[in-house]
């Protein structure tokens, strides 16, 4: 690769502004889930003819809101592009083969690059190479990250849209029990039902709901869980971040756009 006409100043600008604009797609999500959840649980209450004990149970039964998947389709798709406008602004101009590369494996890097990344600089190859999801050190996180978004922006362009399971969200169930109370959580449903099991019969319990990207294309080995639909969009966003903040960091000349 040769040496780009972005020795000089890097011009970030439009680079900012799709994430930018990605991350306002966040705040879609973040509002349209909790207007969902709002509505999307239903609680009953009842007594263990075995035990004597208090159940609660929360159910999710509300349709998934598709007002979730358009936003968190809009967060990947501007983020996806911001990377791909990097290289442009890298290379000085684009071509219809320039994009930014994200490959699984050190090999598949090897063979993209010279075409993707033709006339951007060296320094910035080994930035970009520095965090692909091969990379033997520290940033390897940032690169699975955006493996992540690289396939799952190509899900969301030519098949259907993300979201796949609404669910409780553990992280907003809890009981205001009386102290020495024996209480119990168990899930159930693939995370859409919880029971609260308590002896204390006027325990107050608090259930939340939440939409997962339930997407079989996240289940590797890094990654066995389903993230929600604003925390995927949210690291998402960071991880490209990491990597413009990572080439400011490397770039030899001024940086406009910050």
């Amino acid at each position: 690769m040769t040496t780009g006409p972005n020795d000089g100043a890097l011009d970030l600008t439009p680079v900012r502004s799709r994430l930018q604009w990605a991350l306002l797609h966040t705040n879609r999500i973040d509002e349209a889930v909790k207007a969902w959840a709002a509505d999307a649980l239903v609680v009953d209450k009842s007594i263990n003819p075995d035990t004597g004990r208090t159940v609660h149970t929360g159910r999710v039964v509300a349709d998934l809101p598709v007002d979730v998947a358009l936003a968190l389709s809009d967060a990947l798709h501007q983020c996806r592009a911001s990377l791909d406008n990097l290289v442009g602004v890298l290379r000085g101009g684009t071509t219809r083969s320039s994009a930014y590369v994200i490959a699984a494996t050190a090999e598949e890097f090897d063979a993209q690059a010279p075409r993707r990344l033709e006339g951007v600089p060296e320094w910035a190859v080994d930035v970009i190479r520095l965090h692909q999801p091969f990379a033997p050190h520290g940033w390897r996180w940032v690169g699975e990250a955006l493996l992540h978004l690289h396939e799952l922006a190509f899900v969301d362009r030519h098949r259907a849209l993300l979201l796949q399971g609404g669910v409780i969200d553990l992280d907003q169930v809890y009981v205001g029990a009386a102290e020495g109370a024996d209480t119990r959580f168990v899930a159930r449903g693939g995370g859409a039902e919880m029971v609260i099991e308590t002896s204390d019969a006027f325990a107050v319990p608090h259930f939340g709901a939440t939409v997962l990207v339930r997407e079989e294309t996240l289940r590797h080995e890094s990654w066995p869980w389903y993230p929600s639909a604003l925390d995927f969009a949210l690291q998402t966003i960071a991880n490209a971040n990491r990597v413009v903040m990572a080439l400011r960091q490397a770039s030899p000349g001024p940086v406009i756009g910050e």
